[in-house]
């Protein structure tokens, strides 16, 4: 970390890393207690319900618990701290456990032990919650450690197996119902029927959820069989993307514009407006908030300035942020060439010292 202001630590899942902490008296740990507090700078509601942060007690060595994160006292000179956080994984793997980190997209508990996500509904397609005993949802994460442990204190065992993880469809979480639509249709033989239901933004924007998820859901009777058939289906609104331009053609340790714009897609104004900038040239991320309100079909605009490093492949993200919407992201990937010296362009690629 070389920065001299707004110093920012920036690591990726499952690494470790270590604090150096300056006190203003030493510490002491029979009186004194420590705890840090890790949370995600991208985002404008925090705190352990949301997933966006996380407490950690500072331990002494020996006395972390396995499978969840440490900040560990390594050594002590007067009020100078050195801390050692690991992750679970990293922590796991110290200890000659297999651990690895997981993302699902995919989630569920599967309390029955039947390898299927069991979702019981009535005849009205409604779920009924006294039976549903499996909990899904849209997203999660964890950590996966493989650990044998030989039960006998007499014999030794050699074990030999597969470690494998399948992921298992489901429907999610639902929220409040949208709209329901009833019919009845008469087919002749072979005869087929397209069944349609009209969604309109009334009926849905004030029960939007996280990441504008929904699912739908068709539950037919074939009346003379007393045959149910039920299936269902998740699938997200499209948000517009976030356009970015530059002005000019970058170089290395020159100032050059961006400009950034977004359409309001939506029947209704958007309000308290944000787009968060990261990119080459900046030492944090940069916030611009929009003083105007943005009618339906107009832009959301913001320019800014940005002085590349260095020469090379680089790219800027951003993400818009109203009340009415959220979720919108863009990027741009470009290319920054060395200036031109006496009318001559240099090679592209730039040495520099990291």
């Amino acid at each position: 970390m070389t920065r001299p202001e707004d110093k920012c630590l920036v690591v990726r899942r499952g690494q470790s890393f270590k604090l150096d902490l300056h006190l203003n008296r030493p510490y002491d740990a029979t009186r004194d207690a420590i705890s840090f507090i890790f949370y995600c700078t991208d985002v404008e509601k925090r705190g352990p319900s949301d997933e966006t942060s996380a407490a950690v007690p500072l331990l002494e060595k020996g006395s972390e618990t396995v499978g969840a994160w440490s900040a560990v006292f390594e050594s002590q000179v007067d009020s100078h701290l050195m801390v050692a956080v690991t992750p679970a994984p990293d922590f796991c793997r110290a200890l000659g456990i297999p651990c690895r980190p997981v993302t699902g997209f995919d989630a569920a508990h599967d309390s029955q032990g039947s390898l299927t996500i069991d979702i019981i509904k009535d005849e009205e397609g409604t779920t009924l919650d006294e039976f549903t005993r499996d909990s899904v949802w849209n997203y999660h994460v964890w950590n996966e450690v493989l650990h044998i442990k030989n039960r006998s204190s007499i014999n030794q065992h050699r074990v030999k197996g597969v470690l494998r993880v399948d992921t298992v469809t489901y429907t999610g979480v639902t929220g409040d119902g949208v709209k329901r639509y009833d019919f009845d249709v008469t087919l002749a033989p072979e005869g087929k029927e397209n069944v349609q239901m009209l969604v309109t933004f009334d009926d849905y924007y004030k029960k939007l959820v996280d990441q504008a998820s929904f699912n739908i859901a068709c539950l037919a009777t074939i009346v003379e069989k007393e045959f149910d058939y039920f299936a269902q289906d998740d699938f997200r609104v499209r948000n517009p993307d976030i356009k970015i331009s530059i002005d000019g053609k970058p170089m290395s340790r020159q100032e050059f514009t961006v400009n950034v714009k977004v359409e309001n897609p939506l029947p209704i104004p958007l309000k308290n407006c944000k787009f968060y900038i990261q990119g080459v040239g900046l030492e944090k991320q940069l916030r611009i908030e929009l003083d105007e309100v943005v009618q339906p079909g107009e832009f959301a605009t913001a320019t800014f300035k940005l002085t590349p490093p260095w020469a090379g492949r680089h790219q800027i993200s951003a993400k818009f942020q109203s009340k009415e919407m959220r979720d919108v992201d863009g990027f741009l990937s470009f290319n920054v060439t060395m200036p031109e010296s006496n009318g001559f362009s240099p090679d592209t690629v730039e040495t520099r010292n990291l």
